[in-house]
């Protein structure tokens, strides 16, 4: 009888361990910056508009739950009908802006391959550097230093408007990542809105 108990509870034992290392691997070693393929935006009046996703997973407490920061490069190109007559060609604005926000991110309960973000809207920031905005040099010949400030401060606030709701949805797509996969430590293969992505972990860019 007590060869049997023994033998009954050493079966236990290894069969809590096969179970242990097998939840560990199926643990997502996701900690760290991952770098999206550019991205385009839908923009109203952009000629083209693209955005550079990186997603920043924060060390898991306890309960498996982490802190999550979405940072976004944005660049757009944008041909503008010339509105003085002596301008004969349109000329482009070409937008360099940043956006990011915060939140926190979960293992799926239904499935340990998924992530779940929640992000905090009130954390969503959007930049448009003023000095990272040009013009055809054609437009800019004869206006004076104060009439350029002037009108790069009017498309920036301009641009910040119609960037805030597109980089808001593009986050959003965010918020449920499947089927993700760690391929050599630097490499995330995923699947966000139903459409395959790769990233890249930025230590390895």
């Amino acid at each position: 009888m007590k060869t049997l108990t023994t033998a009954f509870f050493t079966t236990l034992a290894v069969l809590f361990s096969v179970t242990i290392v097998s939840s560990c691997s199926k643990a997502l070693n996701i900690q760290g910056a991952w770098q999206a393929s550019p991205s385009r935006l839908d923009i109203p009046g952009a000629a083209d508009a693209t955005a550079t996703v990186t997603v920043d997973f924060g060390t898991a407490d306890g309960s498996g739950t982490g802190d999550v920061n979405l940072s976004a490069v944005i660049n757009i190109q944008q041909a503008v009908s010339a509105d003085a007559p002596a301008v004969e060609m349109p000329w482009m604005q070409n937008i360099a802006a940043t956006a990011s926000v915060t939140g926190r991110y979960m293992s799926s309960e239904h499935d340990d391959d998924d992530i779940i973000l929640s992000l905090n809207p009130s954390t969503l920031t959007v930049n448009v550097d003023p000095s990272g905005i040009s013009y055809n040099e054609d437009m800019l010949s004869g206006m004076d230093s104060a009439a350029v400030d002037s009108l790069t401060a009017a498309t920036a606030d301009r641009w910040r408007v119609l960037i805030t709701n597109a980089i808001r949805a593009e986050f959003d797509r965010y918020t449920t990542i499947e089927d993700v996969k760690i391929h050599h430590g630097e490499i995330m293969s995923a699947e966000i809105c139903d459409r395959d992505v790769t990233l890249r972990n930025t230590a390895s860019l």
